[in-house]
């Protein structure tokens, strides 16, 4: 055994047994509930990039977690309703078809939480950083409402997506691009769904969860699996030729340890398939005027089921900065810190390491190095913000790239 980030005690050596996130793009909080199915697009099929994260995937462990809930942006989780799901896992040109105790397809209940398949028949040891594909075909009934992961985007490259009627063959077990031929139609944007890859490592590595509010969840970025677009926290963990980490999200815009805590049920059932965890509260509670000391015991409870689900590594990432302006962000002198921001920052951060969590100074991304505090400037408006809490594009961007190297020996097994 070695001693890890934060004092805790981690496995050394080969890699662990249990089942864990082994790819880019798990996602637990989906924020978008679709409209009602018509008997045209009752089938839905999606073709998925991902990349194997740095400990790999074993041959014939990997399996495939789907729910039925979203986690509106104005609301608490929420229940959608049940499909039939079928899926299959390509790599080397291969498609590896999941079964579902023992049969090509399985029933997502309604609300349910984290429904796992069986492994994806025969698939060989994937090395790190591998790009793979995951097509899903999910099968509503006329009248039933979806969920996806955000808004209709251009998509990633790699992705497709389309909708048939009931019935019409997937190509599960079929590899390579996904046209709209065999009775299916391309949807004019490309919505992402939630889903998460499990199984047991090649070599010990991270395995991330990250939950949180709107920075983590990318708001104002553009959309993407992190090679373009997707948040600071995707960019960051699965960067355009980069070092790929395996990874899923649970955060959502305007989440607070508070709401987190009455409303999280569902994603705290995910901390199983995670042996590190990135929290990125504290905004919205001093947003919300809850007093610091309150936000602690929130923190502290939340740290204490991380702890219980067998979670090794646990980071607090910084607060991002928060000011007003008169001038649309465009100079320092022009910036006022809102009141009471430092000090609530301050203790809170010291608050999470007396917890035993390591606390990631992410503000070089953000502040103006001369004048900490305050959102970066180069004289134009809303370059680094619009608003004073959420950062623009070339914020998420720049703190991508920065990401792996202010969490550090945190990455290192």
């Amino acid at each position: 055994m070695t001693r890890g980030v934060a004092g805790l005690v981690t496995p050394g050596g080969g890699a662990p047994a249990k089942d864990v996130v082994v790819t880019t793009r798990g996602e637990t909080a989906s924020n978008t509930i679709g409209v009602a199915r018509t008997s045209a697009n009752v089938k839905q099929r999606f073709r998925k990039q991902v990349f194997a994260g740095q400990g790999g995937i074993k041959a014939g462990t990997l399996k495939l977690v789907l729910g039925a809930y979203g986690v509106p942006d104005s609301g608490v989780e929420t229940v959608t309703d049940g499909y039939t799901a079928e899926s299959h896992f390509e790599v080397g040109g291969v498609a590896y078809p999941f079964n579902w105790g023992g049969a090509a397809s399985g029933a997502i209940p309604s609300g349910s939480a984290s429904v796992e398949s069986g492994v994806a028949t025969g698939h060989p040891d994937v090395a790190a950083g591998t790009t793979c594909y995951l097509v899903i075909a999910r099968e509503y009934a006329v009248g039933a409402l979806p969920v996806f992961d955000s808004a209709p985007g251009t998509g990633t490259t790699g992705d497709s997506a389309h909708f048939a009627v009931a019935g019409t063959n997937a190509g599960i077990g079929v590899p390579g691009v996904k046209t709209a031929t065999g009775g299916w139609t391309a949807q004019s944007s490309v919505f992402d769904l939630p889903f998460v890859l499990v199984g047991q490592q090649l070599n010990a590595a991270t395995a991330i969860y990250c939950i949180g509010a709107s920075v983590e969840r990318g708001q104002q970025d553009s959309s993407g699996d992190g090679t373009a677009g997707g948040g600071y926290i995707r960019r960051g963990l699965n960067p355009s030729g980069g070092t790929k980490h395996a990874f899923l999200i649970g955060a959502k815009r305007g989440e607070s340890l508070s709401t987190f805590l009455a409303s999280g049920s569902k994603r705290l059932t995910y901390l199983k398939y995670a042996n590190s965890i990135l929290l990125g509260f504290g905004g919205n509670d001093f947003t919300n005027g809850v007093p610091v000391n309150t936000a602690l015991a929130s923190l502290s409870t939340v740290n204490d089921l991380i702890i219980a689900a067998g979670v090794e590594r646990r980071a607090l990432l910084g607060m991002v900065v928060k000011t007003d302006t008169t001038d649309a962000y465009a100079t320092i002198a022009n910036q006022t810190p809102r009141s009471g921001f430092a000090a609530f920052r301050t203790a809170f951060h010291a608050g999470a390491a007396s917890l035993g969590m390591t606390v990631v100074d992410t503000s070089s991304s953000w502040e103006d190095a001369s004048n900490l505090g305050y959102w970066k400037v180069n004289g134009t408006a809303n370059w680094s913000t619009s608003d004073g809490t959420h950062p623009t594009t070339v914020r998420h961007q720049e703190a991508g790239v920065a990401l792996q190297s202010q969490l550090g020996s945190f990455l290192t097994w």
